[in-house]
């Protein structure tokens, strides 16, 4: 089953069988839109580090359109005085 993975996610990511990122999700998705557009033919695998699910990540369209779609970090809820 694929899953999309939360912002606070780690990551490694496989092309073939060579280790191509490691880290959180947005480090990851960088790495890897980088290597698409090197390699466009690159058969990418992502894994969640720690269930071991297969991840999607949609790599289509610029670096900023990546990095956009991806899930944000929850931030605190500011506590009131």
């Amino acid at each position: 089953m694929h899953t999309h993975p939360p912002a606070t996610a780690q990551l490694t990511a496989f092309a073939g069988k060579r280790k191509v990122a490691a880290g959180p999700l947005h480090a990851v998705a960088q790495s890897l839109k980088e290597l698409v557009m090197r390699e466009p033919d690159a058969q990418i695998l992502i894994f969640d580090d720690a269930s071991g699910s297969q991840v999607d990540l949609n790599l289509h369209g610029s670096l900023a359109d990546v990095l956009q779609r991806l899930p944000r970090a929850a931030t605190p809820a500011r506590q009131e005085e």
